[in-house]
């Protein structure tokens, strides 16, 4: 058998160990390196991942993880030693790890919520049966063509808990729906149900007793119907900013136009729910954008507010058949809660 320390050598291009003959360096990590390999008694391919200088410890985390079986966990084959070092016959899985997928831009909330509901059971079930992971991150998360896997139980060097698993796997989510990992204190997600952010920011928390209960959250979250599409109009961008944070919160997607010129041009579109419009600003204002919608009751949202630094606004009558309300400013969070 060949020694250990000339598998690790980036010169050869190809050697046996055992049945199986090593081909293509696949991955290097903290923790060893991982190749493609040829099982010549059966005739299948594997992937191979070779710990130099292996603890005893993880000889028996592998055992243990060996015994896992679940569609979204690469199983190990098995387990031998070599002197002071441990292989791993796993299977091989093609993919694309999520990392990559990551890096190129934050994933629409449907899909980011199907990988980490696959990605969640999994850690559950390796949970229930003792089994800690410790080093959950995209780079350990491969997206296949049928079904996500999770590789790496079993090998990791650094502590955890359960419980550190199951706020890894909202950190994961996070930069799923974000692009960027959680920072201490994370900024708000944006573009999502106000359910599912919370599932999130619960999970961040460490609010879930288990992954199972943070996997049964994002199926509740996925229940809830987003409240809709709507239009912010205003000439102030702190204003837009403020409305666009409370309307996001409770679950709106927000279109923001600065005049009622931009505003009657995205009226013209595909249809909003909602629109909170200011009466004032420059070029065409909100009295205008009302004009239109009075004459275009197809293009008109199911619930119109306008807003004014005026003290008091009258209404006519004509206007009072379109419009639910007028909003005071400063407008807050709290103001918006109140009224939607």
């Amino acid at each position: 058998m060949v020694p250990f320390a000339l598998l690790l050598a980036r010169e050869i291009a190809a050697m046996s160990v055992a049945q199986y003959e090593l081909s293509t360096l696949l991955r290097k990590d903290d923790v060893g390196e991982v190749w493609q390999a040829l099982d010549q008694q059966l005739k299948r391919e594997v992937a191979i991942r070779i710990i130099p200088e292996a603890r005893p410890s993880f000889l028996r985390e592998a055992r243990l993880a060996a015994r896992l079986n679940h569609p979204n966990i690469a199983a190990i084959f098995g387990v031998e030693e070599q002197e002071s070092a441990l292989y791993l016959v796993m299977e091989l899985v093609r993919g694309t790890p999520l990392d990559r997928v990551i890096a190129k831009g934050p994933l629409a909330a449907a899909e980011a919520v199907a990988i980490m509901r696959e990605v969640a059971e999994a850690v559950d079930e390796a949970h229930d049966h003792g089994i800690v992971h410790r080093d959950l991150k995209p780079e350990n998360i491969i997206l296949g063509a049928q079904r996500v896997k999770v590789v790496g139980f079993g090998i990791a060097r650094d502590s955890g808990t359960a419980q550190s698993d199951v706020v890894a796997l909202g950190a994961i989510l996070y930069e799923m729906l974000s692009g960027s990992k959680p920072a201490a204190t994370p900024a708000p997600l944006k573009h999502v149900s106000a359910a599912l952010a919370a599932a999130v920011d619960r999970c961040l928390a460490n609010g879930f007793r288990s992954a199972g209960d943070f996997a049964k959250a994002l199926s509740a979250a996925e229940l809830v119907k987003p409240a809709g599409r709507a239009l912010v109009v205003d000439d102030d961008a702190v204003t837009r900013a403020i409305i666009r944070a409370g309307l996001e919160e409770i679950g709106y997607e927000v279109d923001e136009a600065v005049d009622g010129s931009e505003a009657i041009r995205l009226l013209k579109g595909d249809p909003y729910a909602l629109m909170i419009c200011d009466l004032l600003m420059p070029r065409l204002d909100g009295w205008n954008v009302l004009d239109f919608l009075r004459g275009s009751a197809a293009r008109r949202p199911s619930r119109i507010f306008v807003t004014s630094a005026m003290e008091a606004v009258t209404l006519g009558a004509r206007d009072q058949e379109i419009v639910q309300g007028v909003i005071p400013k400063p407008i807050t969070a709290a103001k918006l809660k109140e009224l939607l």
